[in-house]
């Protein structure tokens, strides 16, 4: 995003120069937590407006790249939830060579976590794709070869649509695990709720910039 930021940084500049009787105010927020848990970027800017300040926003831009196939044809109108969950399952440690001693935390999670990446949860909407889970990170054992691991941690995140919320998605989850009489515990973290932006004259100021920079 730095390229686009310097972009758009230049492209305001060019604005204000043309028109420097605009009485309107721009502003940039920078964030740089986006990726983590994002708890000191935009949630304290919006705090500090609504609880502190008399700064009314009339339009508010995500300058994210969302072209497809060719520049400029795609504008994102709302954003997709974001849950994530940390799966701990628990085993008993024990030697490879004496199974039946021990309790593989693995084995026993595998059929529901294919369960779960397999689980069809909607068929998404007009403005959303399907929602979808994908598992990012699986830990267990302790790098050794002939040791069952007592216990495993799956990270997993849902990208969610409209057609489910986030305490939807986490009965379902946990029917599954349930269903597999696992020894687990679950530690959850939703990101963001999905939304959608009306469209108006926002979004069709939108467009006919764009048009206009691509025709040149």
């Amino acid at each position: 995003m730095k390229a686009s930021l310097a972009a758009m940084v230049v492209a305001v500049e060019e604005f204000t120069s043309k028109y420097p009787d605009n009485t309107g105010k721009i502003a940039f927020l920078l964030t740089s937590d986006e990726e983590g848990v994002a708890t000191d970027g935009t949630i304290r800017i919006v705090e500090h407006i609504k609880n502190e300040t008399d700064i009314t926003i009339d339009y508010c831009v995500v300058g994210e790249p969302s072209s497809k196939d060719n520049l400029g044809d795609t504008i994102r109108i709302g954003r997709r939830g974001s849950l994530n969950a940390v799966l701990r399952v628990k085993g008993i440690e024990g030697h490879v060579a004496y199974p039946t001693e021990a309790k593989n935390p693995i084995h026993c999670a595998l059929p529901a976590l294919d369960e779960l990446a397999t689980y069809e949860w909607d068929a998404g909407n007009e403005y959303y794709p399907p929602t979808s889970m994908q598992i990012s990170n699986v830990r267990a054992g302790a790098g050794t070869e002939n040791v069952i691991p007592g216990t495993m941690e799956c990270q997993f995140n849902f990208r969610f649509s409209t057609e489910h919320t986030a305490e939807s998605l986490k009965q379902i989850t946990q029917q599954i695990f349930d269903k597999y009489s696992l020894d687990y515990e679950i530690d959850w973290r939703l990101s963001g709720n999905p939304f959608l932006t009306a469209e108006g004259r926002l979004t069709e100021n939108v467009k006919a910039a764009i048009q206009r920079q691509i025709k040149c």
